[in-house]
Parts: structure tokens; C-alpha cells; sequence
């Protein structure tokens, strides 16, 4: 889990983010994989407006969406 996040997290700029579903034991998230530091994962949903924090230990899988 930890190198796929920290794949979608460092892809380069030119490269267009890619949406993800991101199951935990109790809610789904979906949007985008911004940053991984400190076993934290910041993902930029839509439905809020600054990133909200998942601890990695707490991801049960991340599913690809799309652009």
C-alpha cells in the first residue's frame, strides 16, 4: 500500500493526477493523492475545500478512477 501511495503521490507535474477511490474500514474516499509524509496520506476530495488526512495503517485498498 505504502509504494503505491507514494507512486501517486510523487508523479510529476506534467503528468495529470489520477483520480482514486481510497476504501478504509469505514469510509470511502474519493479524489486525489497529494502528499505522503509521516504515515499520513493528504487527499484532495472535492467535497471539502483543503485535503484531509488518512493514516496509511488505516487504507484498506485504493482503486483507480481516472483523470
Amino acid at each position: 500500500m505504502e509504494e503505491k501511495v507514494t507512486y501517486y503521490a510523487s508523479m510529476p507535474f506534467h503528468v495529470p493526477k489520477v483520480k482514486c477511490e481510497i476504501v478504509t474500514e469505514r469510509k470511502k474516499h474519493v479524489g486525489f493523492i497529494n502528499d505522503y509524509q509521516n504515515k499520513m496520506v493528504l487527499v484532495k476530495v472535492a467535497s471539502k475545500p483543503e485535503p484531509i488526512s488518512i493514516p496509511i495503517d488505516h487504507i484498506k485498498e485504493i482503486n483507480l478512477i481516472g483523470f
